[in-house]
């Protein structure tokens, strides 16, 4: 036999032995973890059976009404003071003034809009006309 196929050998018993432990450990592995699952099974099982009892048993129940002579005052509408109304009419004046000033800048924009669009249209239109002028000439 030659060197490399000693060599070959003494790796191969090597890479056998390895997986021979790495095999056991991995059965002990997993022989613990379904040891472990049988017994979370069974605590799953127990705490059914016990829920299962609990809600077997009959509780008593206390029924209890509570009844009273004087009858509850119920107010259905907030009672406002002078300020809030004051504040109510103050505050809807702003609203609406508000709306008027937005209403009037948009009209005032779209003014001066249509101003710059028709002195850019004059001003492309005089560099036209008196090109067309010249070559009328």
């Amino acid at each position: 036999m030659d060197y490399v196929t000693r060599q070959f050998i003494v790796l191969a018993k090597k890479l056998r032995n390895e997986f021979r432990k790495t095999r056991e450990t991995l059965h002990n592995d997993l022989a613990r973890l379904a040891d472990g699952l049988k017994n979370l099974k069974d605590a799953v099982s127990a705490k059914g059976e016990t829920d299962e009892k609990s809600h077997k048993s009959d509780n008593p129940v206390t029924i209890a009404e509570l009844r009273t002579q004087v009858p509850i005052r119920v107010q259905t509408e907030a009672n406002r003071g002078c300020i809030e109304r004051v504040w109510r009419v103050f505050k809807g004046t702003l609203e609406v003034l508000g709306i008027v000033a937005v209403v009037l800048y948009t009209v005032v924009t779209y003014q001066l809009l249509q101003e710059n669009i028709d002195a850019t249209n004059l001003s492309l239109d005089k560099p036209r006309s008196r090109a067309n002028l010249s070559m009328r000439r």
